[in-house]
C-alpha cells in the first residue's frame, strides 16, 4: 500500500511535513499520526505540575515560596519543612499580609540546582539559585516600597529521608 509521502513523490511533488504517515486508506484519504509532533500548536502537552508537598523538592519549595509571597497564604509553605529558616520565612510573609500588605510582581524563578552531596536513601545537600524579578511591596498603610529585581539568589537546603519522604530540615541563604 503506498503512503502519502510516496504517492507524491511519484508525482514529483513532495512537500515537507513533520507527520509521520503511516498509510492512506483509499476510502476516506485519511493520514495517521504515530506521535503528535513535539512543537505542533495545536497539540501541547499539559504544563508540568509541581511535585506533591508531602515529598518536596527544593525547586517546589521557591515555587512554593513564590506562590506564599504574593498571596500571603502560607499553608503549602509551611507543610515542607519546620526548620528555623522554613519557619522564618513564612513568619515573615504572615506579619506582612496580617498588617494588611500586598505584593505585586517579583516573581522567584530557579535558574540552577545542583546536589552538592548525597547520602542514598538518607540525606541530601542542595546548591540552588533562583532569581526575583522586580517588584511593589504595597504596606497595610498603603506606602509603597520598590522592591528591585535580584538576578542571583543562592540558597543551600539540607533534606532527610523521613520514612518513605524527603523534608526539608535546613534552609540557609548565601551571600
Amino acid at each position: 500500500m503506498p503512503t502519502r509521502r510516496g504517492a507524491a513523490a511519484e508525482r514529483g511533488h513532495v512537500r515537507p511535513t513533520t507527520d509521520v504517515v503511516v498509510a492512506v486508506d483509499p476510502p476516506q484519504r485519511r493520514r495517521r499520526r504515530l506521535h503528535p509532533h513535539p512543537a505542533s500548536p495545536t497539540r501541547r502537552p499539559p504544563p508540568p505540575t509541581p511535585p506533591p508537598a508531602p515529598n518536596p523538592s527544593p525547586r517546589y519549595y521557591i515555587e512554593t515560596q513564590d506562590y506564599a509571597n504574593r498571596s500571603g497564604d502560607t499553608r503549602a509553605l509551611r507543610s515542607l519543612g519546620s526548620c528555623a529558616g522554613c519557619v522564618s520565612v513564612a513568619e515573615g510573609i504572615e506579619r506582612f499580609y496580617k498588617a494588611g500588605g500586598k505584593v505585586e510582581g517579583g516573581k522567584l524563578k530557579v535558574t540552577r540546582t545542583d546536589v552538592t552531596r548525597y547520602v542514598a536513601g538518607h540525606a541530601a545537600l542542595v546548591s540552588l539559585t533562583y532569581s526575583q524579578a522586580a517588584g511593589l511591596l504595597i504596606n497595610g498603610d498603603g506606602t509603597k516600597q520598590q522592591s528591585p529585581a535580584a538576578p542571583k539568589n543562592d540558597v543551600i537546603m539540607t533534606l532527610a529521608r523521613q520514612g518513605s519522604k524527603w523534608v526539608i530540615t535546613n534552609i540557609q541563604g548565601l551571600g
